[in-house]
C-alpha cells in the first residue's frame, strides 16, 4: 500500500509478498492452497502516499498483478470489487471496482 504503481509493478511488490507467503506456509504445510483475500486499486478518491487512484493506476495493476495471480495454480484470490459502491466510506473505498456502479467496466479485463 501506499507505492506509486510504476514502482509497486517494477519491483513486484504483490508477487514477492505472494512468494514469502507461500514460502511460510509451505514450511508448515506444503500442501495448503494460498488464498488472497482481497486486492485491488481504487479510481478515485484521495491518493495514498505514493499511490494514485486512477483508471490506468488500476488497469495496470490488473494487467500485471491480477492476470498474474489467475495464471497461478497454487492460489485463488478475491478481486475488490467487481463494482463500485457508490455509499462505500471512506471516499476512496466508493471505487475499487474494476466496473462502476452502473456495471460498465472502466477498461477491457484481457490478460
Amino acid at each position: 500500500q501506499g507505492v506509486n504503481i510504476k514502482d509497486a509493478l517494477r519491483l513486484k511488490t504483490f508477487q514477492n509478498s505472494y512468494w514469502d507467503v507461500k514460502r511460510r506456509v509451505n514450511q508448515v504445510h506444503p500442501k495448503i492452497e494460498i488464498w488472497v483475500g482481497e486486492t485491488g486499486w481504487p479510481t478515485k478518491g484521495a491518493n495514498y502516499k505514493g499511490a494514485a487512484a486512477t483508471i490506468a493506476a488500476l488497469q495496470s495493476y490488473y494487467n500485471n498483478v491480477g492476470c498474474w495471480l489467475w495464471k497461478q495454480t497454487s492460489a485463488s484470490a478475491f478481486w475488490f470489487t467487481a463494482f463500485d459502491s457508490p455509499t462505500a466510506s471512506p471516499e476512496v473505498e466508493k471505487h475499487f471496482g474494476i466496473a462502476d456502479s452502473n456495471r460498465k467496466l472502466k477498461f477491457g479485463l484481457t490478460c
